[in-house]
This record gives structure tokens, C-alpha cells and sequence, in this order.
């Protein structure tokens, strides 16, 4: 294993070094070895992976086939179906943003004081636009319209360490926020949420709960894992988790909720990270979810 680190390590060097693109990083504890995940041979990638050769890593090209549903066309209608259609909200269920015409998924709701929020991905707002006009709407599961206004973002972190944001909720949604997990293709619909645990073991077992996909589970089996995008630069001690025979996630799922089985329970994970305007512990299971499924 002390091999394996410092061999970890100095691939770890020659990836800063040579920025490819669209590269993860990771021991695998069950193989005990490295493995390498990589899209394409072009120069920037191949550079780098010639420089890792002599480490014997194992190579493994992107071949793992998407969720069925990724490839379904869209069905959303942008305009809210009814100020008095109230449907309950739940953890995983979907949102959209009414100026981009994002998808993406509810991570859980916080509470600080007096600001309500539900926790998503940052980046399912733009930047670049103007965020006082940008409003996000209740997208249920299998539905093709837009239901309850939830807010507009008021905090977020994007492409650096984390990538989560704040929806600030309004006073006539919150009565509509449930804590449990939505899980309507099973016999229980809705999961409850019974305390929290860091998640640090290989091959644990981890579900997540999201708009497009809806609950689909896998294993982890990279913890401290590094990864290369041309667009957003290195990521480094990021979770991986997934399964060999398809990709558990598709764009929409992004903020979803991440979850695992514990005996007759469900438990969130959490972590203590004290920073920003709230805990970051609010922020885990949003931060969790995203990098693990994003970089499949």
C-alpha cells in the first residue's frame, strides 16, 4: 500500500503537470492498483499518459454505458401549471431555473435563523446572468410542467473547492418542504433521513435520489481521488462511486440527494467544515453527491 500512495502521489505531480483533460485518478482497493479513467488519445491526455506508464496503473477508457433515461427526449413546459397545485417537496426531487432552462436536483433543506434554503449544485445558476432575475421552479418527478416558485440563489460556490448553492425559499413554500427522500419507483416512497456518518470506506455501498434518474445505488471506490478538466482545472480528494455496468446519474440529477441504507434506516452524510455564512456540514450531502456522480 506504501507503494501504491507514493506511486499515487507522483501521478498525482505529472497530472498538474501536464493538465490533460477529462482524466480521474484513483486507488482501487479491490483491484490494488491505480486505475486511470480517460476519455480520448488526444496530445494533452497522451502526454500525460505516456508519463504514467512506467507506474503500471491499470487504464480504463470511458466505455460505461449511460442511464437509459439520458437519452429520452426533454418534456418541460417553462410556465408554472398552478399557484394552486401544492405538491409536497422532498429531497431529490427536481428544479428547474426558469432563465436557463437548467434541470437539477434538491439536495436537502437547511435553516439558519430565519433563511430557509434548500441546498443544490452552484452551478444550476449562471453566473453570467443576472441572478436577481433567476427564479427556480418545483419540477416533480415524471411531470412535465413546472409547478410551485421556490426562490432565487443567494450564495454559491462554483468549480473550486465545492460546488453547492443556496435557493432561498419563500414564506408560502416552506410549508411544502419535507426532510425525507423521495423514492416513488419503490414500495416506500419516501425514505426517512435518521442522523448522519462521513463516508471514508471502499466499496461502501451509497444511493443517491435525483429528478433524471430518480434512486440508483453503486459502490466507492475511489475516496481521495484526483481529476483533470480543461474547462475547470484539477479536483483533488473528491469520492467516486458508481457501478461498472452503467453510469448512475445524467445531467439533472446534479444536487440530488446521497444517501445509504443502515439497517431499517436511511442516513445522510454529513461533515464538519465550518466556514462560509453556514456550516458546510448543511452542504456535504449536496458536495458529496456532486462530485461523486459528476465525475462518473
Amino acid at each position: 500500500m506504501t507503494i501504491l500512495k507514493k506511486n499515487f502521489i507522483e501521478i498525482s505531480d505529472n497530472l498538474k503537470k501536464y493538465r490533460p483533460n477529462f482524466i480521474l485518478c484513483y486507488i482501487d482497493m479491490k483491484l490494488n492498483n491505480i486505475v486511470i479513467r480517460f476519455h480520448n488519445w488526444v496530445k494533452q491526455n497522451k502526454d500525460f499518459l505516456d508519463s504514467v506508464r512506467k507506474y503500471n496503473p491499470i487504464f480504463n477508457r470511458y466505455r460505461t454505458p449511460q442511464h437509459s433515461i439520458c437519452n429520452q427526449p426533454e418534456k418541460i413546459q417553462t410556465r408554472i401549471a398552478s399557484r394552486d397545485i401544492n405538491h409536497k417537496i422532498l429531497n431529490g426531487d427536481g428544479i428547474y431555473n426558469e432563465v436557463t432552462y437548467q434541470r437539477c436536483s434538491i439536495g436537502f433543506p437547511a435553516r439558519n435563523n430565519d433563511l430557509f434554503c434548500f441546498v443544490t449544485a452552484g452551478h444550476c445558476s449562471n453566473e453570467t446572468k443576472r441572478r436577481d432575475i433567476e427564479i427556480f421552479l418545483h419540477f416533480p418527478w415524471d411531470s412535465n410542467q413546472t409547478y410551485a416558485e421556490l426562490g432565487r440563489m443567494v450564495e454559491s460556490e462554483y468549480i473550486d473547492e465545492y460546488d453547492f448553492g443556496l435557493i432561498k425559499i419563500g414564506e408560502n413554500t416552506t410549508k411544502l418542504i419535507s426532510t425525507r427522500i423521495r423514492n416513488t419507483d419503490s414500495d416506500y416512497a419516501e425514505l426517512n433521513v435518521d442522523g448522519g456518518k462521513i463516508l471514508t470506506s471502499h466499496g461502501a455501498h451509497a444511493c443517491k435520489s435525483g429528478l433524471m434518474t430518480h434512486v440508483t445505488c453503486g459502490y466507492v471506490k475511489g475516496i481521495n481521488t484526483i481529476s483533470a478538466n480543461e474547462v475547470s482545472g484539477i479536483y483533488e480528494d473528491k469520492v467516486y462511486f458508481g457501478k461498472d455496468d452503467y453510469e448512475i446519474g445524467c445531467a439533472g440529477d446534479s444536487g440530488g440527494t446521497l444517501f445509504f441504507l443502515f439497517t431499517n434506516f436511511i442516513k445522510c452524510e454529513y461533515k464538519w467544515h465550518i466556514q462560509w455564512r453556514l456550516r458546510r456540514s448543511l452542504f456535504l450531502l449536496l458536495i458529496l453527491v456532486n462530485c461523486l456522480y459528476s465525475i462518473k
